[in-house]
Order: structure tokens, then sequence, then C-alpha cells
């Protein structure tokens, strides 16, 4: 798993992922996230692509996504993690997206 916490001008370009055993990407309570040209290839369960939580200024462009579960999941915290606050300003675009579930 590819994850930040907290962090400004998170950039993730141009690589791919492959058979990972859970979520694949998941920054958390962070600014100005840009994931480009990423490739995702993994289909077991549970296997989301981008999970960005709590997050603000995020862009997902150009990317592939090939998952056992949800491709992309926005989420705004879980139980205790609520008090990292919403999630605000999400751009998908020009994404594949295949999902085995």
């Amino acid at each position: 798993m590819v994850e930040f916490i907290g962090c400004t001008n998170v950039l993730m370009e141009a690589y791919r992922t492959h058979a990972t055993p859970c979520w694949q990407h998941h920054p958390t309570d962070c600014t100005n996230v840009v994931i480009r040209g990423v490739t995702v290839d993994s289909i077991g369960p549970n296997n989301d692509g981008f999970d960005p939580d709590a997050c603000s200024n995020v862009l997902c462009e150009d990317m592939t996504f090939n998952t056992g579960d949800d491709c992309i999941a926005i989420k705004s915290g879980k139980n205790l993690d609520t008090g990292y606050g919403p999630a605000q300003d999400h751009v998908i675009r020009n994404c594949i997206m295949n999902c085995s579930t």
C-alpha cells in the first residue's frame, strides 16, 4: 500500500502496482494530491485502487484500474478517524476502470 498521512503537494505519477494484498493508494488528511498515469493491476478481494481519505484538492487522471473491489472510493474518515475532516474538491478524469466484483 502507498500511504501518505497529513502531507501537502503529493505527486504519484507513471508507475504500476501489481498483485497487492489490500488497498493500493490511501492518502489520508492530505492537500494537493495528484495521481496521474498510474496503472493499478490487482484483482484480489478488497483491492481498492485509490482511496483518498479526508483529502482536499485531489486530481486523479489518466489512470487504468483493474481491481477486485472499488476502483476509487472517496472517504471522510472511519470511527475515530473522522476528526481529519471532510473530503473536498476531487477531480477524476480520463480513467479506465475495470472491477471484477
